[in-house]
């Protein structure tokens, strides 16, 4: 698969994280909106971001990032 820069990635949040993500320390918050920024201007994979990975067998391309405390954020292809 091959994006272009002007390419945006879809990045959105099932009902439950929804709600979640409300409750989290702004702190947190913040790191959350500028991982989301940045995937949809790059899409999933953000080598630049600590304790991000592709999850290993996993089918399918699923993501993952620690934005706090060893408390994981799973991303879908």
């Amino acid at each position: 698969m091959t994006q272009t820069q002007d390419t945006l990635w879809a990045v959105g949040f099932s009902g439950k994280a929804g709600k979640q993500k409300e409750k989290l320390p702004q702190s947190i918050r913040d790191r959350l909106a500028t991982l989301v920024k940045e995937l949809i201007l790059e899409g999933p994979v953000q080598r630049e971001w600590l304790n991000y990975d592709k999850l290993k067998g996993e089918k399918g391309e699923y993501h993952h990032c620690h934005l706090h405390g060893g408390h994981p954020w799973l991303f879908g292809r």
